[in-house]
């Protein structure tokens, strides 16, 4: 059921606030990708992948969920486009140096340890490869902390840790629809684990919600002044 309400909300642009804020700055962030090798990392019902396979030599997207991958399949898709049940927290079966671009968009945050998935992905990168997440911004809990903190209940978590509190959450996504465990870490968490691996920090944005989103999503103003995700490029250094 999760994974056909995540396909009818998401469908191939997401809702508003990914195709008007996110997505536009990871597209910034990723840059040219003709003839680059791209493996799509939590890649839901595959909408990255197709968007990416009209100037990509090949992307393979894998996702934890047999549903969404069913759904994907199911998608009209580009001949160089195709995808696997695989989770991100195992060894992936693919050959060293596999790919010249990992691409993982609002998965980390769900990911109970990052230590393998980071691992595999120095492996499957190809020399000066390059990994792009985005992924929920650690302030957007610590938001919610701080409402809650003065007495106002949060319609997101259903209670809230502090910021270098390392402990599981239970969030309200897809539109209020349902309830998922995630993952609290600190900005220093996502940075380090590539950093003290074989990974440089190339890129760091953090996009705003605009007047235009605003318009669309009324709710949002609320959270103008709140950073809603953070968007990270790293480099595969080169040996």
């Amino acid at each position: 059921m999760h994974a056909s309400l995540y396909d009818e909300i998401q469908g191939e642009t997401g809702d508003a606030a990914h195709e008007l804020v996110y997505d536009p700055v990871i597209n910034e962030v990723i840059g040219s990708v003709t003839g680059r090798r791209i493996l799509d990392a939590g890649c839901g019902n595959g909408c990255w992948a197709r968007r990416l396979a009209g100037r990509a030599s090949t992307v393979i997207g894998v996702d934890a969920s047999a549903e969404l991958i069913k759904l994907a399949r199911a998608k009209v898709n580009p001949t160089n486009v195709r995808y696997e049940v695989q989770n991100l927290t195992d060894k992936l079966p693919f050959q060293d140096g596999s790919f010249d671009l990992i691409l993982s968009s609002m998965v980390l945050h769900y990911v109970p340890s990052l230590t393998t998935m980071v691992a595999e992905f120095d492996r499957l990168l190809a020399s000066e490869g390059e990994v792009v997440i985005c992924v929920q911004h650690p302030m957007y809990q610590y938001h919610h902390r701080a409402l809650a903190t003065a007495g106002k209940l949060s319609p997101v978590f259903r209670y809230t840790v502090g910021y270098f509190d390392h402990l599981p959450l239970k969030q309200v996504t897809l539109s209020g629809k349902i309830e998922v465990p995630t993952y609290n870490r600190t900005l220093e968490d996502y940075v380090q684990i590539f950093v003290n691996g074989d990974f440089v920090l190339t890129a760091l944005r953090e996009p705003q919600f605009t007047e235009e989103l605003v318009e669309v999503m009324p709710r949002y103003r609320a959270l103008m002044e709140v950073p809603r995700v953070i968007i990270l490029r790293f480099s595969k250094m080169k040996h």
